[in-house]
C-alpha cells in the first residue's frame, strides 16, 4: 500500500514538474518589457510602457525613434507582422500548406502590373528612410528574441526585414477597405442570372435623401468566381470579417463645451486577434505623435501632436472597374485592341507550398490591368476574360509620405499638403488644430473615366472607350473648412452631392449612423468629451424605427398565436435601443435578418450568400423594397404573388421560432439580445481543438448593438447573429488640453496569449471606454510601468 502512495506521489510530483516546465517554456516566449540592449542608435532610446503595454518611444531624435518603434513594435506583434508580410508577397501557402495557395494567387494577382521593390523605389528618400530605420528596430528584436510561439509551433525563423516589407501593409489595407472587386463581380453575375433591370433592384443608388459629408450582354467570365472567393478568404484569414465602415465627426471650439475643438474618431474593421491595430507614442525629435499604426509600418494612420488631431473614416470609394477582353482564339496571348490583336505581357511567380511542389503561377496584362481570370487552374485560354483596373497600381506608396508629414504639420495647409500624397484606399481625413480650426480632406485620387457608363458592372476592353484616362488633381476635389455648422461628420456615407461634377463611388454605406451622429450633435448643447463618449457607444436602431411600424402593420387584421401577440406588443412598446438585455432588440434584429432570406434568396440562389456579405448594398436594396414593396421580390417557389406583408409575417413567425431554439426559452420575455449577439476575438489558430481556443481567443462576449447602430456591432446576415466587425479602436481629442485625449483598442498591445496585455482592454472596449493618453515626457515616465533602453555601441562593440 505504501509503494502505491509512493507511486502515485511521484507521478502526481512529475506531471506538476512537466506541467510547470512547460509553462515556463511557454513563458520564456514572451518578450521583458524591462531590460537594456545594445542596438543601432546614436543615444540612449526608452521605451516607458504603461500599465495596459501601450509604448512611448522617447528619442532625442526621430531617426532614433523609428528604430525604438521597429523593437518594440516586434517585441508585441512579430507574428502578425510576418503573416501580412507573407500574405502580401504570396508566400503563406510556403508555412500553412496549399489551402492558402488562393489568397496567394490573389495578392500575386495584385501586384503583378507593379510590385512592392518597384514602389518602394519611388518613394521619397525620407519615406525610405524611415522604414530603413523602423527595419533595423525590427531586426535587433529578431537577432535578440524571444521568438513568438507560434515561430516554434510552424518551425520556421523569419527571415530580415526589408523596408520594403513595410509596403505590405499598405497593399493589405488598400485592398481590404476597396469594395469594388467584391461588388462589382456580384453585381456582374446578378445581372448574367437576371438581367441588368432586375439586378439594378440588388444594387441602389445611395438614398438622394441621404446626408453627404459637404453640405447640399454577358459580364461574369470563367474563372471571376474565383477571384471573388480568393478575395473572401483572405479577409477570413486576417479576421477582416464583412465590409465595415467607420466614424468620425469633429467639433468647433463654439460647440464645445471646453471653447477648443473635440474630434472623435472610431474606425469600423473586422474583429480578430491580435487587434489590428497597435498603440504608441513617438516623442523623439521634431516628431511627437501619439496614435495608432498597423503591424508592420512605422506611421501612425490617425493620432495627435501638440499642433492638430485628425481621423479617419473609408470614403467608400470606387477605386476599380473591370473591363471584358476578347482573346484571340488562335492565340491565348493576344486580345482585342480596337479592330487588331496586342500582345499580352506575361508575369511568372512561384509559390512554395509546403509538402508540395512550387507553382509556377503566370498572370497575363492588358492595357487595363492584369486578366483576373488567371488565379483559376488550369488558366482559361479562350472566350472572354476581365481584366481588373485598380489604383492600386498607380498609387499604393503616396501613403507613406501622407504619413510622414502629416505629424510635422503645424497648421491646416500643411495638412493638406500632406494628405495630397494619399491615394487609396480613398480616406475622409477629419481634421482640429489648436488655432480653432476644423476641416476635412479627402485622401483620394479620382479615376478619370472615360464614356458615360454605370462602373458597377464590367464594360468592354477592347473599344477603348471607358479606358482610364489618368486621374482628377488633388485641386479639384471637395473640401470643407470651418463651415457655419460649428461640427463636421462623416460615417462612410455620400462625400457630396449631385453638383460634384465627378463619380467618386455608388458603394456608400447606409445612411443610418451619420444620420443619428447629426441629429445627436445637432441637439445636444455645448459637447465635452464625455458627450462623444457617448455618442460612440450609442446603440439606438434608426432602422428599428422605420421598419417596426411596417411589422405592426403587416399583422393587422391577421390571426395570432399568443407568443406572436406578445412579441408584437414588446416592440409596439421598445425604446429601438439595441441594449444586450433587450428582448424586443432579438425579435426585431431576428425578424430584421430574416426579412433577407425569405425576401431575396430564392432570386439570387447562390449568389445570395455574396450578395448580402456587403449589408450596406443588401439593407439599401431591402429599405427600397420595403418602400416600395417591389414585385422582384415575390418568393419564385410559390405560384401565388406575395405581398411585401406576407413576407414580413413569415420572416417574423420564422424568426420567433428560432429564437425559441437557440435560446431554449418559449417565453420571449426571457429572450435577451446578447444571448444570440456575441462577440470572439478568434486568434489565427483558432478552430484546431477546443483547448487551444480557450488559451488564445477571446471571448464570446454579450454585447449590444447591430448593423447600422453608431456603435455598430456587424453580424452576418445570412447565418448567425455573432459579430464579427465592428469599432477597432476609439480616440477622443480634446485640443484645449491635448493631455486630456483618450483613445483604446479592442484587445491588447500583445500578440502573446500568456502576456498580460494580450486582453486587457477588451473590459475598456466592451464599454466603448478608452484610456489616457499623452504627449508630455513627465506624465509618460511617472504613468511606466515598465522601461527598456535602448544603447548606441560602446567603442570596440
Amino acid at each position: 500500500m505504501k509503494i502505491l502512495k509512493w507511486t502515485l506521489f511521484i507521478v502526481i510530483i512529475l506531471v506538476v514538474v512537466v506541467c510547470v516546465g512547460g509553462y515556463l517554456w511557454l513563458r520564456s516566449t514572451v518578450p521583458d518589457y524591462d531590460g537594456r540592449l545594445t542596438g543601432p542608435v546614436k543615444a540612449p532610446v526608452t521605451i516607458a510602457r504603461d500599465g495596459h503595454g501601450v509604448p512611448y518611444i522617447l528619442a532625442e531624435t526621430q531617426e532614433d525613434g523609428f528604430v525604438g518603434v521597429g523593437f518594440a513594435m516586434a517585441q508585441d506583434r512579430m507574428f502578425q507582422m510576418e503573416m501580412i508580410r507573407r500574405a502580401t508577397q504570396g508566400r503563406l501557402a510556403e508555412i500553412l500548406g496549399p489551402d492558402l495557395v488562393d489568397v496567394d494567387k490573389l495578392y500575386l494577382a495584385l501586384t503583378a502590373v507593379k510590385g512592392l521593390e518597384d514602389i518602394y523605389h519611388e518613394l521619397t528618400p525620407e519615406s525610405k528612410a524611415c522604414m530603413e530605420l523602423f527595419s533595423q528596430g525590427v531586426n535587433l528584436f529578431l537577432e535578440t528574441g524571444p521568438l513568438p510561439l507560434e515561430f516554434k509551433a510552424l518551425g520556421f525563423k523569419p527571415a530580415p526585414w526589408r523596408p520594403a516589407d513595410c509596403l505590405g501593409v499598405a497593399l493589405l489595407m488598400a485592398w481590404d477597405l476597396n469594395l469594388a472587386w467584391s461588388v462589382d463581380l456580384i453585381a456582374a453575375a446578378v445581372a448574367d442570372k437576371l438581367g441588368l433591370e432586375a439586378a439594378q433592384a440588388f444594387f441602389p443608388k445611395y438614398p438622394h435623401e441621404g446626408p453627404t459629408i459637404a453640405p447640399e450582354g454577358t459580364f461574369m467570365t470563367s474563372g471571376a468566381a474565383e477571384f471573388l472567393q480568393a478575395g473572401l478568404k483572405a479577409r477570413e484569414f486576417f479576421g477582416r470579417g464583412a465590409v465595415s465602415g467607420s466614424n468620425a465627426w469633429v467639433v468647433s471650439g463654439e460647440k464645445s463645451a471646453t471653447g477648443a475643438p473635440i474630434l472623435a474618431n472610431d474606425m469600423h474593421l473586422g474583429f480578430g486577434q491580435p487587434a489590428i491595430w497597435w498603440q504608441c507614442g513617438l516623442i523623439a525629435g521634431e516628431r511627437r505623435i501619439n496614435g495608432v499604426l498597423v503591424p508592420g509600418v512605422p506611421l501612425a494612420l490617425a493620432g495627435y501632436t501638440p499642433n492638430l488631431a485628425w481621423g479617419l473614416t473609408n470614403v467608400m470609394a470606387d477605386d476599380a472597374d473591370f473591363f471584358v477582353e476578347i482573346l484571340n482564339p488562335d492565340n491565348p496571348e493576344e486580345y482585342l485592341v480596337g479592330q487588331s490583336w496586342e500582345k499580352v505581357t506575361k508575369i511568372t511567380r512561384t509559390i512554395p507550398v509546403k509538402g508540395a511542389e512550387p507553382l509556377e503561377q503566370t498572370y497575363r496584362l492588358t492595357r487595363n490591368g492584369v486578366i483576373i481570370n488567371d488565379l483559376r487552374t488550369p488558366v482559361p485560354i479562350k472566350g472572354r476574360v476581365l481584366a481588373m483596373r485598380w489604383s492600386g497600381q498607380d498609387n499604393l506608396g503616396g501613403a507613406v509620405q501622407a504619413f510622414y508629414s502629416i505629424p510635422l504639420a503645424t497648421d491646416w495647409a500643411g495638412f493638406s499638403e500632406a494628405v495630397s500624397h494619399f491615394a487609396l484606399p480613398g480616406q475622409n481625413f477629419v481634421y482640429a488644430d489648436k488655432d480653432g480650426n476644423i476641416g476635412w480632406r479627402m485622401g483620394f485620387r479620382i479615376p478619370r473615366r472615360k464614356g458615360d457608363y454605370n462602373p458597377i458592372f464590367p464594360v468592354d476592353g477592347h473599344s477603348g472607350r471607358y479606358s482610364w484616362d489618368g486621374y482628377e488633381p488633388y485641386e479639384a476635389q471637395p473640401w470643407l473648412l470651418n463651415p457655419p455648422e460649428g461640427f463636421i461628420a462623416t460615417a462612410n456615407n455620400k462625400t457630396i452631392g449631385s453638383e460634384y461634377p465627378h463619380y467618386i463611388s455608388a458603394y456608400f454605406a447606409n445612411p443610418d449612423r451619420i444620420t443619428r451622429i447629426q441629429e445627436m450633435l445637432s441637439l445636444r448643447g455645448k459637447l465635452s468629451a464625455e458627450d462623444m463618449k457617448d455618442i460612440q457607444s450609442d446603440f439606438k436602431s434608426l432602422a428599428a424605427g422605420r421598419i417596426v411600424p411596417l411589422i405592426l402593420a403587416a399583422w393587422e387584421g391577421h390571426e395570432k398565436t399568443p407568443v406572436q401577440t406578445q412579441a408584437l406588443e414588446m416592440l409596439k412598446n421598445w425604446d429601438l435601443v439595441l441594449a444586450v438585455d433587450s428582448a424586443p432588440a432579438a425579435i426585431f434584429e431576428m425578424t430584421y435578418s430574416q426579412l433577407f432570406a425569405e425576401a431575396a434568396a430564392d432570386e439570387l440562389g447562390d449568389l445570395f450568400r455574396p450578395w448580402v456579405e456587403n449589408h450596406y448594398i443588401a439593407s439599401m436594396a431591402m429599405d427600397r423594397w420595403l418602400t416600395e414593396a417591389s414585385t422582384v421580390w415575390n418568393d419564385q417557389n410559390t405560384p401565388e404573388t406575395e405581398t411585401r406583408d406576407d413576407i414580413i409575417r413569415r420572416s417574423m413567425v420564422k424568426a420567433l421560432e428560432r429564437l425559441a431554439q437557440e435560446t431554449n426559452e418559449q417565453d420571449p420575455s426571457a429572450w435577451a439580445w446578447g444571448q444570440l449577439h456575441t462577440l470572439t476575438f478568434k486568434h489565427p489558430f483558432a478552430g484546431q481543438s477546443r483547448l487551444l481556443d480557450k488559451l488564445i481567443n477571446l471571448g464570446p462576449y454579450p454585447v449590444g448593438g447591430g448593423m447600422f447602430t453608431v456603435n455598430p456591432t456587424q453580424y452576418r446576415l445570412w447565418g448567425d447573429m455573432a459579430v464579427i466587425s465592428g469599432a477597432s479602436m476609439r480616440h477622443i481629442f480634446d485640443l484645449s488640453d491635448p493631455e486630456q485625449s483618450r483613445g483604446s483598442i479592442t484587445t491588447g498591445q500583445s500578440g502573446h496569449f500568456l502576456s498580460p496585455h494580450y486582453g486587457d482592454q477588451v473590459a475598456l472596449w466592451l464599454k466603448a471606454d478608452t484610456q489616457p493618453l499623452s504627449l508630455d515626457r513627465g506624465t509618460i515616465q511617472n504613468r511606466a510601468k515598465y522601461l527598456f533602453t535602448l544603447n548606441p555601441p560602446t567603442r570596440g562593440d
